[in-house]
């Protein structure tokens, strides 16, 4: 797994000259992740490196696939803007593992001869008229399949990035998937490039009226934020303990400001330390190839799951929160836990069955807290979470236990909201 070199833009709208050979800008890191949640990080990844010592080295790269269609041409530089956009974003993924404490691990490229990032081309015979937002994924995966296929590769067992040349508001934007296979889908656009961060004129050609570095900003982090889906990152919203609300989750709306910090913008976009912990355990980010179990299914939320039963489960409410003790059985080998407190959605499309909530549409969830914390070897557990403010009579508890090879386990609880706490609904 490369760790990486490279440029950054100032404020200014300066570009200074890359290092290292590589041709794309690097965020900055610009928020102080708590120390205890760096020695939670340091155990869990001490926890992965026994899971995974002998086991083969993974030469898993991500994928990128270009499909244009009929009255779609593809855009003029895409293979280099899109080598600037990927490296980009490798190198923020490298730079957030790190300053959540785990070594700097990122996703690979497939890289040509001349190391730039190799894409894939692929072609759908539609107009744009035939197509919507959900029904271009999926005619845009099939041609990828097929591509991909004659090249010796299976969508299903890769790491993709799927690129629909087709305009904002009709293309795709949305991912999912798990450690070991994913999508994530977003569109190209003229003048999308990390050069353009700093680019203060006005896009007139552009669906919402900005600049050209805001749209930079919205687009490269919404190419970021569908890839973290794609690598089994659901929604995660802002942890109260990272109060400095100018710096925002990746997986939450962080999208919308992941480079502002080079415009002087704000603080930018953070990789959550539960979001950072689930990495670490993907084959494409830790670098070690593991193998799911036969139980192990696609999960409501992104990931893949493997059964669990939590032995022994304590709520008790703390001030604004719960505190969570629990012991499962060990056996495949968890590393680490998170802890989400999901509330209702003002959206007519969740539903509360009387035990959780139902969401057909995923991206209902971008206010989840998350917290993450160790797990012993004998499968023990004892952490709190909170969620300042909330005041609403239920709120979803997902406990998430994370296993070496990729998977995690998922129990629900309901709570009710007292003027004590947060308390198990019975």
């Amino acid at each position: 797994m490369p760790l990486l070199l490279g440029a950054s833009l100032c404020s200014a709208g300066e570009y200074r000259e890359p290092t290292g050979g590589a041709d794309f800008a690097r965020m900055r890191v610009n928020w102080t992740p708590r120390e205890e949640d760096r020695a939670i990080a340091a155990r869990a990844w001490e926890m992965l490196s026994n899971s995974h010592r002998g086991l083969p080295r993974s030469e898993r790269k991500l994928r990128v696939v270009y499909v244009t269609f009929r009255d779609r041409p593809a855009l003029p530089g895409y293979r280099e803007r899109y080598d600037r956009i990927l490296k980009n974003i490798q190198a923020f993924y490298a730079d957030q593992m790190k300053a959540n404490g785990f070594p700097a691990l990122t996703f690979d490229l497939e890289l040509d001869e001349a190391g730039k990032v190799v894409v894939h081309e692929a072609y759908v015979d539609k107009l744009m008229a035939e197509v919507g937002i959900r029904s271009s994924g999926t005619v845009a995966r099939e041609a990828a399949r097929g591509v991909l296929a004659a090249k010796g590769l299976n969508l299903d067992n890769e790491h993709i990035l799927l690129v629909c040349q087709l305009p904002d508001g009709v293309g795709p934007y949305y991912g999912a998937g798990h450690s070991h296979a994913g999508i994530g889908y977003t569109c190209d656009q003229p003048g999308l490039d990390p050069l353009n961060f700093c680019d203060s004129e006005e896009m007139k050609e552009a669906r919402y009226p900005m600049t050209r570095g805001r749209n930079t900003t919205v687009y490269v982090g919404g190419t970021t934020h569908e890839l973290g889906h794609g690598f089994g990152l659901p929604h995660t919203g802002e942890d109260p303990r990272y109060p400095d609300a100018s710096c925002r989750s990746l997986m939450g709306d962080g999208n919308h400001t992941y480079g502002n910090e080079l415009r002087g913008e704000g603080n930018g976009s953070y990789l959550a330390p539960a979001d950072a912990m689930k990495l670490a355990s993907s084959p494409l980010f830790c670098g070690v190839e593991t193998t799911l179990a036969a139980d192990t299914i696609p999960g409501e939320f992104c990931g893949s799951y493997e059964p669990m039963t939590v032995e022994k489960l304590e709520i008790t409410p703390v001030p604004e929160g719960v505190r969570v003790k629990g012991k499962i059985n060990p056996e495949r080998k968890p590393y680490g836990v998170t802890l989400y407190l999901d509330p209702p959605e003002d959206d007519p499309w969740v539903e509360y069955d009387g035990e959780r909530f139902i969401r057909p549409r995923s991206w209902c969830d971008y206010d989840t807290g998350a917290v993450t914390g160790n797990i012993s070897p004998e499968g023990e557990f004892d952490i709190t979470i909170t969620r300042p403010g909330y005041a609403k009579d239920k709120i979803e508890l997902r406990v998430t236990v994370l296993n070496a090879n990729g998977s995690r386990g998922l129990h629900f609880e309901m709570l009710t909201v007292t003027p004590e706490g947060f308390i198990l609904k019975k």
